[in-house]
């Protein structure tokens, strides 16, 4: 009986930990392992919209579940590269939204504060959606900024749970959580 009980605290230690796992958005990682991919398929592709590419050797997702009354939205798209073994987050903005002026601020209980998209390569997608999601993870509220106005954004479930968990499977591609 001891054996069976040291298993199960065991098992659940090691579930609690893969949430917890500190990670540092600004430390961009896009490989991705054959066990990495064969788990996204088989529990997590589901949720998403596949795309394919065949020339370009390119699966791209897309959460199936749209939010309907988010205006100014932040759409992800995790695009699987099988050719190189990568996975990269690419931001896809409503179209009043320019990535070129992008910033959203934040703010929680205990702090608030700014983050701004810097046009740029994978790096910068990846780095941007990262300290978002570090930020929905601590219950924040968020503004973004659209036509030189603040306005709300990840208002509703539907839409924080859409970024949050496309970023989660983008992490857990990569072996990062």
């Amino acid at each position: 009986m001891k054996k069976y009980s040291f298993f199960v605290i065991l098992g659940l230690l090691a579930c609690g930990q893969l949430e917890n796992k500190a990670f540092d958005p600004n430390e961009v990682v896009f490989a991705t392992t054959d066990a990495s991919k064969l788990f996204f398929k088989n529990t997590r592709a589901f949720y998403y919209i596949k795309e394919e590419l065949p020339q370009a050797k390119l699966e791209i997702y897309r959460w199936k579940d749209e939010p309907e009354n988010e205006q100014h939205q932040l759409k992800l798209a995790l695009v699987n590269n099988w050719r190189f073994d990568e996975a990269y987050l690419l931001i896809e903005p409503s179209e009043a939204i320019d990535l070129n002026t992008l910033k959203v601020r934040w703010q929680n209980q205990v702090q608030s504060g700014e983050i701004t998209f810097t046009p740029g390569n994978k790096s910068e997608h990846a780095r941007f959606a990262g300290l978002l999601y570090q930020q929905i993870k601590k219950e924040s509220q968020f503004e973004i900024l659209v036509n030189n106005k603040w306005q709300p954004f990840l208002t509703d479930a539907i839409s924080i749970k859409a970024f949050e968990t496309t970023v989660y499977d983008f992490y857990r591609l990569t072996e990062r959580l």
